[in-house]
């Protein structure tokens, strides 16, 4: 009995013993990692919401394919983060050269930087600029959305005694020189067939090469190749002359990128201001679809930078103090609007009235008070408010149920069978009001658009199912004309506005007219803004191209609003109007923390 006894104070001990020891395992695990993700180093962490749709400069379409990028390749112009947003050289040593020659025709003259090379240690010269414009006029290339604003372009020439130099020959163009200042692409990466020199600038853009099937088989063939995924996303054929290599991209979860050893662009870091800033050692887009969860992360330290935080969320997080101790919040004017889509080929969105009656249904002082808890104002069209041409003149659709009432009876859509949904007979069927409205997973504030939408709606005898989308199924439905509403939203740039892209009817097949706006006096308009080179005169075409899209109501324009931007202390950082609101590679690591960390 007795060594029963001794036998379970033994073990009783043991236990007792285990348990102190994995508790203390616990506590320094919990410690040791609550360190690490306080201490990451020279490390930046930023949230993404959603996967970009492809790593590729040319043939992406989303606004995070593009901040990416930016740490990865480079364009021959770069443009200032402030106002008044001046244009620099960044691959190119200067802004062009710009002559108007005697047939009315502008040359454009540029010259690469002696400094800059690949990643195989070639330099970057005049070729390279003709591959990639070579890349963007190939028809069968999958940029489509790019090529309008390059039809300007008539010849790139090479100047045969310093391959540095590249000349661009083209029609009057506004932005002629942002688009010839465009990203640069290694010739030796993505045409590792040396299939473009085959082919004249010049014969790619008249498309000369369709009279002789094998050229046109050829260019198909290298289109085939470089559209293929592994250039898209595979660490082995990706590569530009930016100060980051890429590393990896896990789907749904995070892309890497890495710091070059000994980036040609270092030489220039402390001669061009802030230009050639690559500080981060690493830098991490970390992909999570809920923001709750995201800002979860953020406040235990996984997250250094985190954009478009929710406004409930960013009032909340202002009177955080603990929360405030190691993260600063910033509220850029946000260079970009929100709108609900409607398709126009729709047989009952084509109808004006209809269309109207929407825009009548949307309170957007609502969406404002409760969505952006006030960081944003209304918009009346697709000019930013900050720009000298924005039309103050056009007022928003008021919200107004009475009259959305009204335009729907005028255009015969009755609840002729009482059965709660208005109804029309259309080519001799009886036709409900029934609708889908989409918006990409993840976003609380266009899913809670639609649920306003859809309560209003209701009210007045029209169904609405609201439908989720990931984010890339999402673009591929909204590229592809199926939908009848989506709420998206388009970032703008700091300059001028080119209409072509959007809202051109050569662009609702390829580009992104994803609503299918448009006849030839809208076109035509488009079209004399582009060569229009007197701010005046362009600035009157400006606003008269509101009043069309106010008139047709395509839109249904809902707001712009102010960036909130969440930055850890961790870094010396600053916000900018320029989208995406920061510059990552111009984040330093504080001192104090550089010097401990590992």
């Amino acid at each position: 009995m007795k060594k029963i006894l001794r036998f379970l104070q033994i073990i009783t001990l043991l236990c007792i013993v285990n348990f102190i020891i994995s508790i203390s395992l616990i506590t320094s695990k919990t410690k040791t990692t609550k360190q690490n993700k306080e201490d990451k180093g020279n490390i930046v962490v930023i949230h993404e919401l959603g996967d970009p749709d492809k790593i590729q400069p040319s043939n992406s379409t989303s606004a995070n394919s593009t901040y990416i990028e930016g740490n990865i390749f480079m364009t021959l112009l770069g443009n200032e983060s402030t106002p008044p947003f001046e244009s620099y050289g960044y691959l190119a040593e200067s802004t062009p050269k710009t002559t108007e020659l005697y047939d009315g025709t502008v040359k454009y003259e540029y010259r690469l930087r002696d400094e800059a090379t690949w990643d195989n240690g070639t330099p970057v010269t005049g070729e390279d600029v003709l591959f990639s414009y070579k890349v963007y006029q190939t028809e069968y290339v999958d940029c489509e959305h790019l090529r309008g604003y390059m039809d300007f372009i008539i010849d790139v020439q090479l100047d045969q005694k310093d391959p540095k130099k590249v000349n661009f020959i083209t029609k009057k163009y506004f932005l002629g020189e942002a688009w010839t200042g465009y990203w640069v692409l290694p010739r030796y990466n993505y045409d590792r067939n040396n299939i473009l020199e085959k082919f004249s600038f010049k014969e790619i853009k008249n498309k000369t090469y369709k009279s002789n099937t094998q050229k046109d088989n050829m260019l198909r063939e290298f289109a085939e190749e470089y559209n293929s995924e592994k250039f898209q996303r595979e660490k082995e054929y990706i590569s530009g002359c930016g100060p980051y290599e890429f590393v990896e991209w896990v789907t749904g979860q995070r892309i890497k990128l890495k710091k070059k050893e000994n980036w040609w662009g270092d030489k220039l870091a402390s001669k061009e201001n802030n230009h050639f800033d690559a500080n981060p050692e690493e830098i991490i887009y970390e992909i999570i679809n809920d923001y709750t969860t995201a800002i979860t992360a953020m406040k235990d330290g996984s997250i250094d930078v985190m954009r478009s935080v929710p406004a409930k969320n960013f009032v909340n997080l202002k009177e955080n103090k603990k929360f405030l101790e190691k993260y600063s919040l910033h509220t850029p004017v946000a260079m970009s609007y929100l709108y609900i889509g409607m398709n126009m080929d729709h047989p009952i969105l084509s109808d004006l009235n209809v269309r109207k009656a929407f825009s009548h249904m949307v309170d957007r002082q609502k969406i404002i008070d409760q969505l952006y808890k006030g960081y944003a104002q209304e918009v009346s069209g697709p000019i930013h408010p900050t720009k000298a041409y924005y039309n103050k003149e056009i007022k928003p659709y008021d919200y107004d149920i009475k009259k959305a009432e009204q335009l729907l009876n005028e255009a015969g859509w009755n609840d002729s069978d009482g059965d709660g949904i208005r109804d029309k007979v259309v080519d001799g069927e009886k036709v409900d009001m029934k609708f889908t409205f989409k918006y990409n997973t993840g976003n609380d504030i266009r899913q809670n658009i639609g649920l306003m939408f859809q309560q209003d709606a209701k009210r007045l005898g029209i169904e609405i199912e609201i439908l989720g989308r990931e984010w890339t199924v999402y673009l591929d439905e909204v590229k592809s004309h199926k939908f009848e509403f989506n709420c998206l939203g388009w970032v703008q740039g700091t300059g001028l506005d080119d209409f072509r892209q959007i809202w051109h009817t050569e662009s609702i097949n390829g580009g992104s007219n994803y609503v299918s706006f448009g006849d030839n006096t809208s076109d035509k308009i488009i079209e004399e803004i582009q060569q229009e080179l007197n701010e005046e005169a362009r600035n009157k075409l400006y606003k008269e191209f509101q009043n069309i899209i106010h008139g047709q109501a395509p839109y249904i324009f809902l707001c712009s609003s102010q960036e909130r931007i969440s930055i850890n202390n961790r870094f010396e950082a600053q916000s900018y109007i320029a989208r995406p609101g920061y510059n990552e590679k111009e984040f330093t690591l504080k001192n104090n923390l550089a010097a401990t960390a590992q």
